[in-house]
């Protein structure tokens, strides 16, 4: 599957095992991605917040987490196309555990601080490095054919534990606001061991790409954008990024307008139900994983993804059309998008990059995204007029114009898609 048109390479990190040794990480990998997605807080990490700390500390401790995730993006990707996916991955759940009980057990500013940093950096450690590890540990055992499906499995096991934790961590939230935290502390440990088992794989590295390592890594890697496939997908991920965030963003103000049109008081039962909010979207998205490959075989590469967009410019759309307790229920298609669109993305991006750059090159691309996002969020708050609150008007109006833009991106990567992103994989 990985073909580098007759040029050169070697195995690097280990020489590939015949014998299937490998596998083991095909399971671990899967618990692992399991144990650190039970993220037990999602549903009351602001209100925890909020309890014991005024509310411009809040919005302090956001900006310290979003801060902390661009600043790491792209090294933790190099650390592990350097040092190592393993040591990298433990890393990540040694700074996840590390955050969460630091959290739950935080009695000031600077130590929430501390927590968040590190919880931003256990993100920016595991992003692109997994994803790296399944794929070079499946060409290991001659199984590199399975990584959409494999991709797809693992991600629907994720997947189905954020959404079981979100609903029990609602109802750990509203005994104590610190039990999630520190329940999301204790998996994280799991997800440590789980990291410490791993095997480290061999990585396929050019042998022309790895004389110019030492000249500029970033020099390689603008390389692969002279790959048409490439650059359409940075593209699509970027877009992707923004737009299946939207929903997320909003989703607290829109149920809270929702309450208020309907004369609802919600406030005592707030983490009950965005535990069960969020629990619900997941699980959605993890039933709806199932259908990947099926959907990649009818519709090819391209086609499932602009399926996968067009289905977050509805929701969008939806939202956009007025508050009312009816549309609301859009939101649970939610992370369906992201579900359907992010094997095939990494089934694409694989086989295309070089072992030596492969999570730099992903971080990259996530760190894109985060920063065109933060430009997308900045320009929607500046045209709110510095509002107290999004009204049911205001919140139509902002959501209206991202679903503008969404379509109008949806429109731009049809006509623009590659013709080799057109065909049904041979997978």
């Amino acid at each position: 599957m990985a073909q580098y048109d007759g040029t050169e390479a070697r195995e690097t990190m280990g020489r590939r095992d015949s014998s299937g040794g490998f596998e083991g990480n095909l399971a671990r990998l899967a618990w692992f991605e399991g144990s650190r997605n039970a993220l037990f807080w999602l549903p009351s990490f602001f209100l925890l917040f909020e309890s014991r700390l005024p509310v411009d500390r809040v919005l302090v401790l956001a900006s310290i987490y979003y801060a902390a995730s661009v600043a790491l993006e792209v090294p933790s990707g190099y650390l592990s196309d350097r040092v190592g996916r393993r040591i990298t991955l433990v890393v990540g759940a040694a700074m996840q555990a590390v955050g969460c009980f630091a959290v739950a057990g935080a009695d000031s500013f600077a130590v929430f601080a501390v927590g968040q940093a590190c919880l931003a950096g256990a993100n920016a450690f595991v992003s692109g490095t997994d994803t790296s590890l399944l794929f070079e540990s499946l060409r290991a055992a001659r199984r590199e054919h399975e990584l959409a499906a494999q991709e797809a499995r693992i991600q629907r096991i994720g997947l189905v534990a954020l959404g079981l934790a979100a609903l029990s961590g609602g109802v750990l939230a509203s005994i104590d606001l610190r039990l999630p935290h520190a329940m999301t502390g204790v998996a994280s440990v799991v997800a440590l061991v789980l990291a410490l088992g791993l095997r480290e794989p061999p990585r396929l590295v050019r042998r022309a790409a790895e004389r110019e390592l030492h000249l500029s890594t970033w020099g390689l890697m603008l390389g692969h954008l002279r790959q048409p496939a490439l650059r359409w997908i940075l593209a699509f991920a970027v877009a992707s990024m923004v737009f299946n965030h939207v929903p997320f963003e909003f989703l607290q103000p829109y149920l809270a307008a929702v309450a208020a049109r309907e004369g609802a008081d919600v406030s005592m039962s707030a983490p009950l139900l965005a535990g069960l909010a969020l629990g619900t979207t997941m699980l959605v998205a993890a039933l709806a994983s199932r259908f990947v490959l099926r959907l990649r075989a009818r519709l090819g590469d391209a086609g499932t993804l602009l399926a996968a967009e067009a289905l977050q410019c509805l929701v969008i759309s939806t939202l956009a059309v007025a508050v009312h307790p009816v549309l609301a229920f859009v939101l649970v298609l939610r992370s369906v998008p992201q579900a359907l669109s992010q094997p095939v993305v990494r089934a694409i991006v694989h086989p295309r990059v070089d072992g030596s750059v492969r999570a730099t090159w992903l971080s990259f691309q996530s760190l894109v995204g985060r920063l065109v996002y933060s430009g997308a969020l900045a320009l929607a708050a500046g045209s709110t007029g510095g509002l107290a609150h999004l009204g049911a008007a205001s919140l139509t109006g902002l959501l209206r114009g991202f679903a503008g833009t969404a379509v109008a991106t949806l429109a731009l990567m049809l006509l623009t898609r590659p013709r080799e992103l057109r065909r049904a994989p041979l997978d």
